[in-house]
């Protein structure tokens, strides 16, 4: 029986290679700004000719909303590679909006799109301060070269302040977020985005506290830096941005969760709802029948095998893929590639075979597998004592009584004369 977190240098160095490989194009693909602007090929075949989608073109800000990022989309159904451009021919005085990527908070105007590419945009809309109540217009031509695509044509409302609002304008510190509701599985971190006001009628020092369910974890950082906080300086009439992490544990159970966040200046206080819904627990063990984890093969010739794959999560988990790592010149063959669907607690089996070398010395070897998803991910070793074929020790046995036959009748030839 083989410990399942024991290393053995064949599996092992090859998990390392690839997860080092694996980092690496992580790191590679983080450090070029170009790359945030990665093309995609959606589901869908682009009809022909170059098309910009933008969904929404109408929208009205609340008195809490400062901007607005709108999904936008650009495909190239051409057989060329084709260069967009992004301007904005009419926009409100003083107000901030122009073409980003889907990750990260520059400005983008043109990109290169292959054959059959898309490319996935934000359109952000920030409006001047102090906000003027009223409906502004604004313009933006997607042209390629000299020739416009299209001009997408786009209103924003700013409503007036009502006595109710103006009221709460005057608390003294205001926390506001545009996303106080997210949803995702157990064992996942949530961020919310949170805007601290300070009208407090002088700079002021903030404590950051937060009420949680058991088991879960809240932490603060500055918007764009890493570092947890427990305060944050914000002058009068200003306002900072604090990111909200609120990581939750893998026992959590499925339903809707409070979080509230306190913000306390001197003898201010105000607090923000908000919620997490838990959609499910994602979890899988990879093992097999009886839990054993040894295999005994014969160079040369497969040896079979099962695995046996546990959803010990409460939600169901659905293209499971296979995969395995075996010492080089072996073979290793799933009855199935993946799995559609295991329900929770539920158990299913996939057979495989093991074939190592021909040439493979006798001896203890280490095969890892795996099965995953974009949830979830387990690995499993199994250890294969090599052996070599009895057909040949058969041969040896015989080849020896071969030489003593003949060494025993030349002794008798030679006794005679």
């Amino acid at each position: 029986m083989l410990n399942r977190k024991s290393h053995r240098p064949v599996g092992i160095s090859r998990v390392l290679t690839r997860l080092g490989l694996t980092t690496a194009a992580i790191v590679v693909a983080l450090m070029g700004t170009h790359v945030a602007l990665a093309q995609e090929t959606d589901g869908e075949a682009c009809p022909p000719g170059i098309h910009v989608k933008l969904p929404i073109q109408g929208l009205a800000f609340g008195p809490t909303t400062d901007r607005v990022d709108l999904d936008m989309s650009i495909c190239n159904g051409t057989d060329e590679t084709q260069k967009v451009e992004f301007a904005l021919t009419e926009s409100p005085a003083d107000w901030t909006v122009f073409v980003r990527p889907k990750i990260g908070s520059y400005g983008v105007t043109s990109i290169s799109l292959e054959p059959g590419a898309s490319q996935e945009l934000r359109l952000r809309v920030e409006p001047a301060v102090p906000k003027e109540p009223g409906t502004y217009d604004m313009t933006l031509r997607v042209s390629q070269g000299d020739t416009v695509l299209r001009d997408i044509n786009l209103v924003a409302e700013l409503p007036g302040v009502t006595e109710e609002e103006d009221e709460d304008e005057q608390d003294p510190l205001v926390l506001s977020s545009t996303f106080p509701f997210l949803r995702g599985p157990a064992a996942s971190t949530f961020e919310f985005e949170v805007e601290l006001r300070n009208r407090t009628g002088g700079d002021a020092s903030v404590d950051l506290t937060s009420q949680a369910p058991p088991g879960w974890e809240v932490s603060f950082k500055p918007s764009f830096e890493e570092k947890l906080i427990s305060s944050i300086s914000v002058e009068n009439n200003a306002s900072e941005r604090v990111k909200v992490e609120v990581e939750t544990p893998r026992q959590a159970d499925t339903g809707a969760f409070p979080v509230v966040v306190t913000a306390t200046a001197e003898d201010a206080e105000q607090q923000l709802l908000l919620r997490v819904d838990i959609t499910g627990r994602f979890d899988v063990l990879l093992s097999t029948p009886g839990s054993r984890l040894n295999l005994d093969a014969m160079a040369g010739d497969p040896a079979p095998g099962t695995l046996r794959i546990i959803n010990t999560g409460n939600a169901p988990l659905e293209n499971l893929r296979f995969e395995a790592d075996p010492p080089a010149d072996w073979n290793v063959v799933f009855g199935s590639s993946s799995v559609e669907l295991v329900a929770p607690t539920a158990i299913d089996d996939v057979p495989f075979t093991i074939t190592p070398s021909k040439d493979a010395v006798p001896g203890d070897y280490v095969v890892v597998f795996r099965t995953s998803n974009p949830q979830v991910l387990d690995t499993l070793e199994m250890r294969v004592t090599v052996t070599q074929s009895t057909v040949w020790g058969w041969v040896g046995i015989a080849l020896v009584l071969v030489v003593i036959v003949v060494l025993i009748g030349l002794f008798a030839r030679l006794g005679r004369r």
